[in-house]
């Protein structure tokens, strides 16, 4: 397992800009130059070690001198944004509340859909792996809104769009 110090060693990290930069020569690799690469998913993924690390999670040992518990959410749902002022630990639930609309959602809008047997809007949200259906409403603005007020009440500060609205919602 990677140690804080190992880490410190290998790489210097900018908590201001979320990048990390090679602190020691390497073959093929710059003194100074860009670490990691970014992956299909958008995380950035540094290799040291033969040990592939996701640098959110680098960042997080990096500035705290600790692996993360859990998860490390990015505040502002951007992957590749490692700033230390958009990470923050989260557990998996946690994290799971930080995300936009799945890419087959019939409206755009996470946690409403199209009831086809009334022609309305649902809204629903699940809570502690319990899903709370919120009504159907005329408008898809109402069941949004509705939505959007259940997630704020149970999910908190790690509700999407907790950091600003984010995604639609």
């Amino acid at each position: 397992m990677l140690t804080h110090e190992r880490l410190r060693e290998q790489l210097s990290y900018d908590p201001e800009t979320g990048e990390f930069r090679w602190a020691v020569r390497k073959q093929k690799v710059k003194l100074g130059s860009i670490a990691g690469k970014v992956k299909k998913a958008g995380y950035v993924e540094i290799r040291i070690d033969l040990v592939s690390y996701q640098a959110h999670r680098l960042a997080w040992l990096y500035m705290t001198g600790k692996w993360p518990q859990g998860d490390i959410d990015h505040i502002n749902r951007n992957p590749g944004d490692n700033r230390f002022e958009n990470l923050r630990e989260a557990s998996r639930s946690q994290n799971l509340c930080n995300v936009g609309a799945l890419a087959t959602s019939s409206t755009g809008v996470r946690g409403v859909d199209l009831h086809k047997a009334s022609g309305k809007y649902r809204a629903r949200i699940r809570v502690s792996g319990m899903r709370i259906e919120l009504g159907l409403f005329a408008t898809l603005d109402e069941a949004r809104a509705a939505y959007a007020a259940a997630r704020n009440t149970h999910h908190g500060r790690y509700a999407e769009g907790a950091a600003g609205e984010l995604g639609g919602i």
